[in-house]
Protein backbone atom coordinates (compact mmCIF):
# COMPACT_ATOMS: atom_id res chain seq x y z
CA UNK A 1 0.00 0.00 0.00
CA UNK A 2 2.85 2.93 0.59
CA UNK A 3 4.36 2.05 -2.57
CA UNK A 4 1.05 2.70 -4.10
CA UNK A 5 1.03 5.88 -2.09
CA UNK A 6 4.43 7.05 -2.68
CA UNK A 7 4.01 6.11 -6.24
CA UNK A 8 0.67 7.80 -7.44
CA UNK A 9 0.22 10.70 -4.80
CA UNK A 10 1.09 13.15 -7.56
CA UNK A 11 -1.98 11.75 -9.18
CA UNK A 12 -4.51 11.94 -6.49
CA UNK A 13 -6.63 15.12 -6.89
CA UNK A 14 -3.43 16.90 -8.08
CA UNK A 15 -2.18 16.12 -4.57
CA UNK A 16 0.81 17.61 -3.88
CA UNK A 17 2.69 16.03 -1.31
CA UNK A 18 6.70 14.52 -1.62
CA UNK A 19 7.46 10.70 -1.76
CA UNK A 20 8.70 11.80 2.62
CA UNK A 21 5.50 13.35 3.13
CA UNK A 22 3.53 10.86 2.48
CA UNK A 23 5.95 8.25 4.43
CA UNK A 24 5.68 10.75 7.38
CA UNK A 25 1.79 10.47 7.39
CA UNK A 26 1.73 6.61 6.85
CA UNK A 27 3.97 7.00 9.79
CA UNK A 28 1.85 9.08 12.13
CA UNK A 29 4.77 12.03 11.96
CA UNK A 30 3.74 15.58 11.67
CA UNK A 31 3.40 16.95 8.28
CA UNK A 32 3.52 20.69 7.09
CA UNK A 33 1.01 20.54 4.09
CA UNK A 34 -2.72 21.95 3.18
CA UNK A 35 -5.01 20.43 5.30
CA UNK A 36 -6.68 18.83 1.62
CA UNK A 37 -3.68 17.35 1.15
CA UNK A 38 -3.42 14.90 4.23
CA UNK A 39 -6.99 14.36 4.38
CA UNK A 40 -6.41 12.97 0.28
CA UNK A 41 -3.62 10.59 1.59
CA UNK A 42 -5.34 10.30 4.99
CA UNK A 43 -8.65 8.61 3.14
CA UNK A 44 -6.54 6.71 0.53
CA UNK A 45 -4.76 4.63 3.52
CA UNK A 46 -8.41 3.88 4.79
CA UNK A 47 -9.70 3.24 1.55
CA UNK A 48 -6.81 0.88 0.59
CA UNK A 49 -7.31 -1.12 4.16
CA UNK A 50 -10.56 -2.02 3.43
CA UNK A 51 -9.93 -4.03 0.01
CA UNK A 52 -10.76 -6.73 1.40
CA UNK A 53 -14.23 -5.81 2.34
CA UNK A 54 -15.43 -4.61 -0.81
CA UNK A 55 -16.85 -6.15 -3.88
CA UNK A 56 -16.28 -5.42 -7.08
CA UNK A 57 -19.62 -6.71 -8.19
CA UNK A 58 -21.40 -4.13 -5.78
CA UNK A 59 -22.82 -0.92 -6.51
CA UNK A 60 -22.99 -0.62 -2.22
CA UNK A 61 -19.14 -1.03 -2.44
CA UNK A 62 -18.30 1.50 -4.57
CA UNK A 63 -20.13 3.82 -3.06
CA UNK A 64 -18.53 2.82 0.63
CA UNK A 65 -14.71 3.24 -0.91
CA UNK A 66 -16.18 6.54 -2.43
CA UNK A 67 -17.52 7.81 1.23
CA UNK A 68 -14.31 6.47 2.43
CA UNK A 69 -12.32 8.01 0.11
CA UNK A 70 -13.97 11.93 -0.51
CA UNK A 71 -14.48 12.21 3.58
CA UNK A 72 -14.18 15.69 4.33
CA UNK A 73 -13.44 16.78 0.65
CA UNK A 74 -16.91 16.90 0.02
CA UNK A 75 -20.36 17.68 0.13
CA UNK A 76 -21.94 13.83 -0.17
CA UNK A 77 -19.74 11.43 0.01
CA UNK A 78 -20.36 8.31 -1.09
CA UNK A 79 -23.76 9.47 -2.58
CA UNK A 80 -24.14 9.26 -6.11
CA UNK A 81 -24.84 12.54 -7.75
CA UNK A 82 -28.41 13.71 -7.54
CA UNK A 83 -27.96 16.35 -10.10
CA UNK A 84 -27.51 17.19 -13.68
CA UNK A 85 -23.21 18.45 -14.38
CA UNK A 86 -21.29 19.03 -17.64
CA UNK A 87 -18.09 20.17 -18.54
CA UNK A 88 -17.07 23.75 -19.70
CA UNK A 89 -14.28 25.18 -21.65
CA UNK A 90 -14.70 28.97 -21.31
CA UNK A 91 -17.95 29.87 -22.56
CA UNK A 92 -18.74 26.32 -25.15
CA UNK A 93 -19.91 23.24 -23.06
CA UNK A 94 -18.40 20.34 -24.10
CA UNK A 95 -19.78 17.35 -22.53
CA UNK A 96 -23.23 16.72 -20.59
CA UNK A 97 -23.45 13.72 -18.14
CA UNK A 98 -26.67 12.04 -17.61
CA UNK A 99 -29.20 14.17 -15.76
CA UNK A 100 -28.80 12.92 -11.97
CA UNK A 101 -31.95 10.83 -11.66
CA UNK A 102 -30.87 8.57 -14.44
CA UNK A 103 -27.53 8.05 -12.36
CA UNK A 104 -28.57 5.06 -10.16
CA UNK A 105 -30.15 3.24 -12.98
CA UNK A 106 -27.31 3.81 -14.96
CA UNK A 107 -24.55 2.39 -12.42
CA UNK A 108 -27.27 -0.36 -11.15
CA UNK A 109 -26.89 -1.37 -15.18
CA UNK A 110 -23.19 -1.16 -15.29
CA UNK A 111 -22.92 -3.18 -12.08
CA UNK A 112 -25.23 -5.58 -13.59
CA UNK A 113 -23.10 -5.92 -16.71
CA UNK A 114 -19.93 -6.36 -14.57
CA UNK A 115 -21.26 -9.13 -12.31
CA UNK A 116 -23.12 -11.32 -15.53
CA UNK A 117 -21.54 -10.43 -18.58
CA UNK A 118 -18.85 -12.81 -20.00
CA UNK A 119 -17.06 -10.55 -21.44
CA UNK A 120 -13.61 -10.17 -20.89
CA UNK A 121 -12.17 -8.46 -17.32
CA UNK A 122 -10.17 -6.23 -19.81
CA UNK A 123 -13.26 -5.10 -21.74
CA UNK A 124 -15.65 -4.92 -18.31
CA UNK A 125 -12.76 -2.35 -16.89
CA UNK A 126 -12.27 -0.29 -20.42
CA UNK A 127 -16.63 -0.47 -20.08
CA UNK A 128 -16.28 0.61 -16.05
CA UNK A 129 -13.27 3.66 -17.02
Amino acid sequence: MSWILKNNSKKIEGNTLSEEQITAILENKFVLATKKDIIVIQNAIKTYDNFNSLNPNSLQSLCSAHKTLTEGLVKYPGKLRGKSVGIVDGSEIVHIAPPGEMVKPLMSDLFYYLKNDQDLVLIKSCVFF
